[in-house]
């Protein structure tokens, strides 16, 4: 390279990032013009920039004609020393400043660099040659477009596309913007992406796809107009391919994708029209290329909804609501498909296929109803689609699907003689059916008049009935789960139709319809809800006989996985309608399920504790705790009989007792039972009679049984025949049969039980009241001195934390006034009068003062007469006649004045409380009343400073009438 004039000798400075300048060094600046190397289109523009290094000779190869202009500064203590080198950039960015300074910020440093030449010449001379070279380069673009400029890193060129990645992962701003405003930009790179493919330049393929991968991230993935560029109709496609060439998907044995292949992975079983089938198309490209990118996300970042996700969402519900609200698209696919089926002398092969296209297109209904019921769009849309797809005739269309399915279970429908392989085999049908189903219901219970009005006109192939029939032949637990949701929507109700529309009358009155059909059937046919109950007995029959190789007494029950799925889904589907059954459908039930044999079945699988019978046992624990949930005289009877050795709780707690302590699952499980036989104890004691009221003779029993299915023998039957109170005597038949046994293996469970039996209607009302007030807090017994953590501890054989029991403050003050009696009471309150420690002492000496100042009466104001006269004046008798507290509590009230006794509350029990006041001789805020018992279960510390707050009353009342005494003798 030749010298540079001296002219052009200058200083090099760069600014730091504080603001000020530092001195690089000094040197000559040329401005030097050579052909474009490589390392230039490869992005590497600023080869120095203000950087020190050894000037290299071979800078790159030579590519054409293009020249670009360098300005270089070498060192004038060392000719090799390059102190500067950097492209002269085609923006205005070079200014002259002070007439010898030339500046300008370089990209690639990052920072302003200045040249101080030692006079004006030499600076307007190196700013000229930059001028120059900016213009002839402008009239060289505007003369040849197809070259790249070398500072146009954005241009689409196949020598600018490294600078093209390298801007796209480190300029996101200004790329994007670029992107942004050339609304071909992906299409120049598709075309250039196909062009490199015919020539075989894998280099320029490589870097087009990493390109368009990158735009299909963080950040450009959140502009519209970007990612619109990539889901058009016609580049879709090209898009799929370059990407999946990007993630090394490049052959069949890679995992590459033809578009052949995406196109045959739909299927049309609707027949939709041509103008549909680009739109569906591109929706399923979509959603391959949004699983083709997942979602790069940090741990703690939340989960971000892409906007090419909300772009499919947008097209699917759009494309869907068009499809639904259809006249003739789905009910003619309907039709046609239903017409192929019923035809009975149709050939085998014929039949066959026509069912493998009918369970296609159940396929393609169920593909719509999970795509809108999962779908993140408004409860109105969803719910909009669903009335739109049942009132196209989707439920009769589920019903042949569900009933041809069930035929292919019994054989009816030959599964091998079909001309197409079959795509949708019957147990996938039997669950596109049921999630259909649920899905319909739960957005648009108003179904529900469809499935009713269809029992009633053909009650014989509707679908209620074979829902409860697919119970019984289905044989894997998806499909089991899938047809019990199904039953709880139509029957039962789920929460989310609740939650979404609330407490609604019809609903419940279409869902009740629902439950007489199972319960009462049509009059031709037994109740379907009997098929399913006798379907459980048979299996658990068969299984129940005796294997002819078997040497054992007792055979246990053989079950086969089918059988017990069968069972167990069964039983769920039971359990669930007997939750829900009304109290007028109680009778229909009991007798449907008497005369099906379930109850001794049941009572088998209960006979010892088998782990392979774990499921089986748990299911007939819960639908036992769902029929002792209801609380009604008739069901009760089937779970607890006369009959101890047939009775279904008595095998149950007989099963309890052979359980260890740490088979902990099933035995929480049966004690469960025992609890809910507590609960209904209690709930008699507190109405007096249960919820499916009593069967005595009554003027109000015909209203209130109405239409109910009840048998002859029940409605002839004698009112003693069933008792007034079942759950009272199902508790008293376990606690005579078992009692000691369940005092020495559960003694927190036998307390229980005790306690239910030995609860008063007083008392049950007064714990109701507890229970419901947010204030109660304390333990509600008088027997149980444990909490809940050591009583459970106690029941699983473990020792207690502490060694002792815990006794809350209330439960501890009432026991403790009931040991006591009133003269060692009112000693307690003598000797702790001085020190005023104890708080049982300051308590009860709040009444006995009360006492005192009711004998004088104050003047102002004079109390009532009839109080004096009460307390003076009680009948003898009244202390003989009244029970042991009572009389004590007489005994106190005739007591002279000036003692200080303290009587203690006059109930030894919560039965004798109504007694007790009723003869108690003071007035209702006396003794043994319940305002005492109130003021025992209220805190120490409050009942501590009323006692010492009334005794400062009284004293000061003391001092006032003494006072009044010495001034009437002094009058006097």
């Amino acid at each position: 390279m030749e010298n540079a004039s001296p002219l052009t000798q200058a200083k090099l400075f760069a600014q730091h990032e504080s603001g000020q300048w530092t001195e690089v060094g000094l040197g000559v600046v040329s401005i030097v013009k050579e052909p474009l190397p490589a390392s230039t289109v490869d992005g590497h523009m600023g080869g120095g920039g203000g950087k020190r290094g050894k000037a290299s000779a071979d800078d790159g190869e030579l590519a054409g004609a293009t020249v670009a202009a360098r300005l270089q500064m070498f060192s004038l203590e060392c000719s090799t020393d390059l102190l500067l080198s950097s492209y002269v950039s085609q923006d205005d960015i070079y200014t002259v400043q002070g007439d010898t300074i030339l500046l300008w910020y370089d990209e690639v440093v990052g920072s302003e660099i200045a040249c101080s030449f030692n006079s004006k010449e030499g600076c307007d001379l190196i700013y000229r040659q930059i001028r120059a070279y900016q213009q002839s380069e402008r009239v060289r673009r505007v003369q040849d477009e197809r070259m790249p400029a070398p500072a146009d890193k954005f241009l689409v060129h196949p020598r600018n596309l490294a600078a093209i990645l390298d801007a796209a992962q480190s300029q996101n701003k200004r790329f994007g913007i670029c992107v942004r405003e050339d609304m071909e930009y992906f299409t120049k790179l598709a075309k250039l992406f196909h062009a490199s493919r015919e020539k075989q330049d894998t280099a320029s393929m490589e870097l087009v796809a990493r390109i368009v991968h990158a735009l299909l991230q963080t950040p450009y993935n959140t502009e519209g107009k970007i990612i619109a560029q990539f889901v058009e109709n016609e580049r879709i496609d090209d898009c799929i391919d370059i990407v999946q060439y990007a993630l090394g998907r490049r052959d069949k044995e890679s995992g590459f994708v033809s578009f052949a292949e995406r196109r045959a992975t739909f299927h049309d079983p609707c027949h939709l029209p041509e103008a549909l089938l680009p739109r569906i198309h591109v929706l399923y490209s979509c959603g391959f290329l949004r699983d083709l990118i997942p979602l790069n996300l940090e741990p703690a970042d939340a989960a971000a909804s892409s906007l090419l996700g909300t772009f499919t969402l947008r097209f699917t519900m759009n494309l869907l609501t068009e499809i639904v609200a259809s006249p003739a698209i789905l009910p003619n696919a309907f039709h046609a498909a239903v017409e192929a089926v019923r035809h009975d002398t149709a050939p085998a092969d014929v039949l066959s296929s026509s069912v493998a296209h009918l369970f296609e297109l159940a396929a393609f209904v169920g593909d719509i109803a999970k795509t809108a019921r999962t779908a993140m769009v408004g409860v109105d849309m969803r719910s909009e689609i669903f009335a739109s797809l049942v009132r196209a005739g989707t439920l009769p269309f589920l019903t042949v699907v569900l009933e041809c399915a069930l035929q292919c279970y019994d054989g009816a429908v030959p599964l091998d003689g079909a001309a197409q392989p079959w795509r949708v085999r019957p147990p996938r049908a039997v669950q596109l059916v049921c999630d259909t189903l649920h899905s319909c219901t739960s957005y648009y219970p108003e179904c529900t008049e469809d499935l009713v009005a269809e029992a009633s006109a053909s009650p014989g192939r509707c679908l209620l009935r074979l829902l409860l029939r697919a119970v019984t032949v289905v044989r894997t637990g998806a499909e089991a789960q899938s047809v019990v949701d199904a039953v709880h929507c139509c029957g039962v109700g789920i929460p989310l139709t609740l939650a979404m529309f609330g407490e609604n009358a019809q609903l419940e009155a279409r869902r009740h319809d629902v439950l007489r059909f199972w319960i009462d059937g049509s009059i031709v046919d037994r109740p379907p809800l009997f098929h399913l109950a006798a379907h459980i007995v048979h299996v658990l029959e068969e299984a129940g006989q005796p294997v002819p190789a078997s040497t054992t007494a007792a055979a246990a029950l053989q079950l086969s996985p089918v059988q017990e799925r069968q069972v167990v889904y069964g039983l769920r589907v039971l359990a669930a309608i007997t939750a829900k059954v009304d109290a007028s459908r109680c009778g229909g039930l009991l007798e449907l399920l008497t005369v099906a044999r379930l109850a001794p079945a049941l009572a088998a699988t209960l006979v010892s504790p088998q782990r392979r019978m774990a499921n089986v046992q748990s299911s007939v624990t819960s639908f036992m705790a769902a029929v002792l949930g209801r609380r009604d005289v008739r069901l009760v009877s089937l779970v607890a009989g006369a009959d101890a050795e047939a009775s279904l709780l008595h095998t149950a707690v007989r099963l309890f007792l052979q359980c260890s302590h740490r088979d902990n699952v099933l035995r929480s499980s049966l004690a469960h039972l025992v609890t809910a036989v507590c609960d209904g104890v209690h709930r008699e004691r507190l109405t007096g009679t249960t919820d499916g009221g009593a069967l005595g003779l009554t003027p109000f029993v015909t209203l209130l049984r109405g239409d109910d299915s009840l048998s002859a023998t029940e409605m002839t039957s004698p009112p003693s025949a069933s008792p007034p109170r079942p759950f009272d005597a199902a508790a008293a038949a376990v606690l005579s049969l078992y009692g000691d046994r369940l005092a020495a293996a559960a003694p927190v469970l036998h307390e229980r039980l005790l306690r239910a039996l030995e609860e008063t209607p007083e008392q049950a009302q007064l714990t109701e009241a507890e229970t419901s007030s947010i204030a109660s807090s304390g333990d509600h017994s008088l027997l149980s001195g444990y909490p809940d953590f050591d009583a459970a501890a106690i029941d699983f054989g473990l020792e207690t934390p502490l060694g002792a029991p815990i006794v809350d403050g209330g439960a501890e003050a009432r026991r403790h006034a009931l040991t006591l009696s009133p003269y060692r009471a009112g000693e307690k309150g003598e000797e702790d009068e001085e020190e005023e420690e104890d708080p049982l002492a300051d308590l009860s000496g709040i009444d006995t003062e009360d006492e005192e100042d009711e004998a004088p009466p104050p003047p102002p104001p004079p109390p009532p007469p009839m109080l004096i006269s009460t307390a003076a004046t009680s009948p003898p008798m009244a202390k003989d006649d009244s029970p042991p507290s009572a009389a004590a509590v007489t005994g106190g009230a005739a007591a002279p004045r000036d003692t200080e006794a303290s009587s203690p509350p006059c109930r030894a029990s919560f039965t004798a409380s109504a007694v007790a006041a009723l003869d108690c001789v003071d007035p209702p805020s006396g003794r043994g009343s319940l305002l005492e018992d109130e003021e025992n279960r209220l805190p120490r510390r409050a009942s501590i400073k009323r006692g010492r707050s009334d005794k400062l009353k009284d004293e000061e009342e003391e001092e006032a009438e003494a006072k009044r005494l010495r001034s009437e003798e002094s009058a006097a």
